[in-house]
């Protein structure tokens, strides 16, 4: 179930009872690393964690030489709440594969170790499309999901159906809904002060006033993005603000991950541990062949059917259709 602080912010939501035909019961199971015998249905794609401002407010920059040695670490909380990445912490391993991963960590890299003539080999992480595991079935971004997931150690996703509640109205909703039209209408200092509060609750730093007009409106954007991830939001979002040329027009991008051996350390069973390894992360897009986004100003409405025009000689067919 729910937490008593999620269950307080949804106004109006789904609730799953485990019955058989309840499909949002397996969220965990469609959704979750193939480490774990799941699905890995939704994977975020790099450019949604780049969204996730550092602790301290500041945008994340790649060309920032400390934050792309540790892109995940100072990073907003609700980046480490929303996205399973590389090295973070999980549930057990299922019984077949806790003795490749008694740590528990999501592994979506490639990390040298030694084997047992002491040579250093190859070990595909767990959690990638070239698992010891299961190899079919990993996510080809180098993410998962984590966020409507349920955290119980004793939760088999693939196994067992989850109770977690679906929001379909959250109160945070209503509020950043507050705030957009106070940026609308001009009331930037009461925007401000709803937003922060937002942004407080998650540990975030308050948007300092000097952030106006334009400014204003892409934080708050960029806030909306975040605090809403997988809510089903971004899709009308975008179109709303007509910026979706610029943001769903973008090609989808992904993580590369690989961890070498420091001098004179020796690794026989992979964990994630920066004292043992350098890690370099390398962002690329992903396989044209496997999704190539494309978008077209005309997708910002919708055709009206012919039968329809047919029924009303008047009616204009939307442009592009």
């Amino acid at each position: 179930m729910a937490d008593a602080a999620g269950a307080k912010d949804i106004i109006l939501g789904r609730f799953f009872i485990n019955e058989k035909d309840e499909r949002g019961g397996w969220v965990g199971r469609d959704n979750g690393p193939n480490g774990y015998h799941n699905w890995a249905g939704n994977t975020p794609i790099q450019l949604l964690v780049d969204d996730y401002e550092t602790d301290k407010g500041q945008k994340f920059d790649w060309s920032n030489a400390a934050m792309a040695a540790a892109p995940y670490q100072n990073r907003d909380p609700r980046l480490k709440a929303t996205i399973l990445y590389d090295g973070s912490d999980w549930k057990p391993r299922t019984a077949d594969v806790t003795k490749r991963d008694p740590s528990n960590q999501i592994q979506t890299g490639q990390y040298e170790i030694v084997n047992a003539q002491g040579s250093k080999v190859t070990h595909f992480g767990l959690d990638t499309r070239k698992s010891p595991v299961e190899d079919w079935n990993g996510s080809r971004t180098g993410y998962y999901m984590r966020k409507f997931v349920d955290p119980d150690p004793a939760q088999e996703d693939q196994n067992t159906r989850q109770r977690i509640p679906w929001p379909m109205l959250r109160y945070t909703e209503a509020v950043l809904n507050y705030v957009e039209a106070c940026i609308e209408l001009g009331e930037e200092a009461e925007a401000r002060t709803w937003l922060n509060r937002i942004r407080f609750r998650a540990g975030m730093p308050a948007i300092a006033v000097e952030e106006t007009g334009a400014a204003l409106k892409n934080r708050y954007r960029n806030e909306r993005r975040i605090e809403l991830a997988y809510e089903e939001h971004r899709f009308f979002d975008a179109r709303r603000w007509m910026i979706a040329a610029e943001t769903i027009g973008r090609k989808a991008n992904i993580i590369n991950i690989t961890g070498t051996l420091k001098d004179n350390k020796t690794v026989t069973l992979y964990k994630y541990d920066p004292s043992n390894y350098n890690y370099k992360y390398f962002v690329s897009n992903i396989d044209p062949g496997i999704e190539n986004r494309n978008w077209d100003d005309k997708m910002y409405f919708t055709s009206l059917h012919r039968d329809e025009i047919n029924r009303n000689t008047q009616l204009i067919q939307n442009p592009g259709y």
